[in-house]
C-alpha cells in the first residue's frame, strides 16, 4: 500500500514474505520525474539532468550507508535497486513523523524535549564527523518509531538525505 506520494517518488509499505517484518520502499519512477519536470519547466529534461538526478540518488544512498553504521537515529537503508525506469530504496518502516507526534501529544514534557534533542544530536555528531550536511531538516524528515507500541517511548530517525552534501574543510 502507498503511504506517501509527492510526485517524484512514492513510498510503499511492504512486508517480507512469511514474516511479520515490515519495510518502507521508496520508489523514484523516472517517467513520473520526467513528467513533473516537464510540468514545472515546460520543456523536456536533458539527459545530463536525468543523469545528475540518478547520481544524486546514488549519493543519497551512499550517505545513508555511512550514517547507518552504529546509529539508531537514522532511518536504516537495507538495499537499493536501479533499473532503466526506477530507483528503489528498501528502508526501515517508522510509525509517524515528529510533526504528527507534536500535534497528537497534549503536552511535550521537558524530559521528552531532552530525549528528542539528545537523539537528534547523536545523528548530528555522526554527520559532522563524516562532513555531511542534511540540507532539508524539518519536522517531516524526523521520523518516529515507537518502542513496543508504547507511544511515550520512541526512537527518532532522521530521513530524506536527498539534498545532503559532503563538504570539505
Amino acid at each position: 500500500s502507498i503511504i506517501s506520494d509527492d510526485g517524484y517518488y512514492k513510498i510503499h509499505k511492504a512486508s517480507k514474505k512469511n514474516t511479520t517484518e515490515k519495510f518502507a520502499i521508496k520508489i523514484f519512477d523516472f517517467n513520473n520525474i520526467i513528467s513533473e519536470y516537464r510540468n514545472e519547466n515546460y520543456e523536456e529534461p536533458k539527459q545530463k539532468d536525468m543523469d545528475a538526478f540518478v547520481q544524486g540518488l546514488i549519493e543519497q544512498s551512499r550517505i545513508l550507508s555511512i550514517l547507518n553504521q552504529n546509529n539508531i537515529n537514522t532511518v536504516q537503508l537495507y538495499e537499493c535497486f536501479l533499473t532503466k525506469d526506477e530507483f528503489a530504496m528498501v528502508m526501515e518502516l517508522c510509525d509517524t513523523d515528529l510533526k504528527i507526534l507534536f500535534c497528537n501529544l497534549p503536552v511535550f514534557s521537558l524530559e521528552q524535549v531532552y530525549k528528542t534533542l539528545t537523539q537528534l544530536n547523536n545523528t548530528f555528531r555522526i554527520m559532522a564527523k563524516n562532513n555531511i550536511i542534511h540540507g532539508d531538516l524539518k519536522l517531516d524528515n524526523i521520523l518516529v518509531k515507537y518502542k513496543n507500541a508504547d507511544k511515550n517511548s520512541f526512537t527518532l530517525k532522521l530521513t530524506d538525505y536527498g539534498v545532503s552534501n559532503k563538504y570539505i574543510l
